[in-house]
């Protein structure tokens, strides 16, 4: 009786665990927003993702696209909260855009590379000091 009872117990349990979890799987591409879809947001993503189809541009072998002009909009980009921003962030930000200013001008390989991850270690130099939410993804992009 005892083992019945623990065989329906697990059937049950196994059941519930079964339906209660979601379908719905999320992949780490997917777009996770917790701060909302501010204009500086929505540029920092597309900056993600432009580094990252890069790195795997670099590891591929293939040549580097350039980095989107519009990037340069990042010091006047609006944020999601204006206090989020370090007191250093014009500088930052200044710093930033010349680094991809510097890496669309990167000819050879190793010049791409090491533009590319001049531009990674600039995200995380601001991020390290406000907003440090996306610095383990940050450090993804870099290319060893």
């Amino acid at each position: 009786m005892k083992k019945i009872l623990a065989i329906l117990m697990g059937c049950f349990f196994g059941a519930s665990l079964l339906f209660s979890c979601s379908s719905e799987v999320k992949t780490e591409d997917e777009q996770v927003n917790p701060n909302g879809e501010s204009e500086m947001a929505l540029l920092m993503r597309e900056m993600r993702d432009s580094l990252k189809a890069n790195k795997q541009r670099y590891n591929s072998g293939l040549a580097l696209h350039k980095i989107p002009k519009g990037f340069q909009d990042l010091p006047t980009a609006e944020p999601t909260e204006q206090n989020m921003l370090p007191d250093a962030f014009p500088v930052l930000a200044s710093a930033q855009t010349a680094t991809f200013k510097k890496f669309n001008e990167s000819f050879t390989r190793d010049e791409q590379m090491a533009a590319h991850n001049l531009a990674v270690e600039s995200c995380l130099t601001c991020h390290a000091q406000a907003c440090p939410g996306p610095v383990p993804a940050i450090r993804k992009l870099r290319i060893d």
